[in-house]
């Protein structure tokens, strides 16, 4: 269920298909520089499997250096800085001031090659359900955004933009499946009017292992808390790391609400007229 980091170089056609070694090792080894964070002893990035033509494509998964175990929440910061920083300066816009100087001399090296031998570099980052490509033609473009000085209001110039916080959805669930490739759950949210995937945290994957087509046929409620990912239109784009709680819901009678106690023995007419008049301490309005 640990789908690995992945990165694949190509060669331009201009050197007739030849990748050089040093080319493509290094624009590896600057990808996983900048998801370590330069060179931090925490991580270790264990190789998974390595295509050695061209393309040449390496799949390497994120371990903790201490424990040894799979850990992909030590280099996510900095997947994201990548993504957010290459996503800005390919389209045109300033960089954040706080991106990590690892992160962005590794990708300044990085697009320097895709204008000398590199026909395309594709970066698949699968715990934050990106990928990027670059392109000699975005590579220029993106160099000479990187080049000039970053705005120092960049937070308040894109505020609307992306964003996670913990929180919890609630709807009626619709679909047992995977989104981005991870099991997941789809509820109907009907105060969004949409439906909303939400990828299960692995202490949930046992439980809705074991769970049947019923659960859906029978348009179960459900409450699902993790991390919640809004775009930059500010609507609700996923969720992630999910735990599900099926909402238990119990049929209430007015019978059941009824206070015969709560008016006095008034009727309700009776009642509301002395409370507009004022006879139940002071006016009602």
């Amino acid at each position: 269920m640990n789908e690995p980091f992945r990165i694949s170089v190509e060669a331009s056609t201009g050197r007739k298909g030849v990748l050089d070694v040093h080319d493509a090792l290094d624009q590896a080894a600057d990808f996983f520089k900048i998801l370590k964070g330069g060179n931090n002893k925490k991580v270790l990035f264990n190789i998974k499997t390595v295509a050695r033509q061209n393309p040449l494509t390496m799949e390497c998964v994120p371990h903790n250096a201490t424990t040894l175990d799979i850990d992909y929440d030590i280099v996510e910061p900095n997947a994201r800085a990548f993504h957010t920083l290459y996503r800005d300066i390919s389209s045109g816009q300033t960089w954040n001031p706080d991106t990590p100087k690892v992160v962005r001399d590794a990708t300044k090296r990085m697009l320097e090659r895709n204008l000398n031998g590199i026909a395309s570099t594709t970066c698949g980052l699968p715990h934050i359900g990106q990928s990027l490509e670059i392109k000699p033609e975005s590579a220029k473009s993106s160099l000479r955004i990187l080049a000039l000085p970053p705005d120092p209001i960049y937070s308040c110039m894109y505020e609307n933009r992306k964003r996670t916080e913990l929180g919890s959805v609630e709807g009626t669930l619709m679909n047992i499946g995977t989104h981005d490739n991870r099991p997941s759950v789809k509820i109907w949210a009907s105060n969004l009017k949409r439906s909303i995937w939400c990828q299960l945290a692995a202490a949930e994957l046992q439980k809705w292992e074991k769970m049947s087509a019923c659960v859906v046929w029978s348009e179960k409620r459900v409450s699902v808390q993790g991390k919640i990912f809004y775009k930059k239109d500010g609507n609700l784009e996923k969720v992630i790391d999910g735990y599900v709680e099926i909402v238990e819901e119990s049929d209430v009678s007015l019978e059941d609400l009824f206070d015969p106690d709560f008016t006095g023995g008034l009727s309700a007419r009776e009642y509301l007229d002395k409370l507009r008049e004022g006879d139940y301490g002071g006016s009602a309005y």
